[in-house]
């Protein structure tokens, strides 16, 4: 195990390591290096490197964080160009630090019943092209991007700068409900966004997340046709300052055309934010209306 604190390191040095990924720990005076995975995924022959880095120059433990990345604690100055000249020689990347678009955070879709869209590919997608492809361009401020499956918002994808959700909207064929006693519409709908009335059911609409949980219940096709798709939340943030991002007035139904809004918002973002402003702050200034009809255009 690696021990010492080391004072002599100038603050130049600290922040050109800290954008490679190698972010200094106050505590002990050594590093820890921030390794990029897919969207949460690494394979087993990529962690065993992981795993010797740890052994060979850390303290030999690791940790994993928020945002998806392994991070290998307890590096000491002078090993800090070994452990990122190792990652390079074996195409690993570390970074997700600074004023830059962080890596893609993502929900655990294999493990759930509840997921529209395979979500570990689309985070793979979302980490080439805006994490990777944007890794060395400069933001106002970070930026950072999550994902989740469905609405029941399991990643709290609605407080990140950007926030995406799997939706699938209900199309409800009235004529064929035939306004049954137990009604297995109104029943899957766990957010009370369904009602009878003597003419058969009736929608809420602000009530209904487009969870899709009605869909194909009915045995006489009044929920036997969807419309699955994206719903994109820009401006949210947590921490002490948390705030739940505000959903755009359109629903995605490509992926073509969720790359392209979020892409535009990115472009907004470096376009109109002030240094050291986060996107829920640029668009505050300028009005959500405004941004929502830029991106939109």
């Amino acid at each position: 195990m690696v021990s010492g604190f080391r004072t002599s390191i100038s603050e130049e040095e600290r922040i050109r390591l800290k954008q490679a990924g190698m972010i200094f720990e106050t505590k002990t005076g050594l590093f820890s290096c921030k390794i990029i995975t897919d969207s949460g995924v690494m394979d087993c022959e990529r962690m065993q490197h992981v795993v010797h880095l740890s052994e060979q120059y850390g303290d030999g433990r690791l940790t994993f964080t928020e945002d998806e990345c392994v991070m290998i604690q307890g590096i000491s100055y002078e090993n800090t160009g070994a452990v990122l000249s190792y990652l390079r020689d074996y195409e690993m990347r570390a970074g997700g630090t600074g004023k830059r678009v962080r890596p893609v955070v993502s929900c655990e879709d294999a493990i759930c019943d509840y997921s529209i869209y395979d979500v570990k590919d689309l985070g793979e997608k979302f980490q080439a092209l805006f994490y990777h492809r944007l890794a060395n361009e400069r933001m106002p401020g970070k930026l950072e991007i999550a994902l989740d499956g469905c609405p029941n918002n399991c990643s709290a994808s609605t407080q990140y700068d950007i926030g995406v959700h799997g939706v699938q909207v209900p199309l409800f064929n009235m004529r064929a409900c035939m306004g049954c006693m137990h009604c297995s519409v109104l029943e899957s709908c766990s957010k009370g966004a369904v009602t009878r009335d003597s003419h058969g059911i009736v929608i809420d609409e602000g009530k209904c997340s487009r969870c899709g949980e009605c869909v194909k219940v009915c045995p006489y096709g009044t929920t036997s046709e969807s419309t699955v798709g994206y719903r994109v939340y820009v401006g949210g943030r947590h921490g002490e300052a948390n705030m739940i991002g505000r959903k755009l007035s359109r629903i995605f139904t490509t992926e073509e055309s969720l790359f392209s809004v979020v892409d535009r918002i990115i472009f907004f973002y470096q376009e109109e934010g002030r240094n050291g402003e986060r996107l829920f702050d640029t668009i505050e200034r300028i009005g959500f209306r405004e941004m929502e009809r830029r991106v939109l255009a």
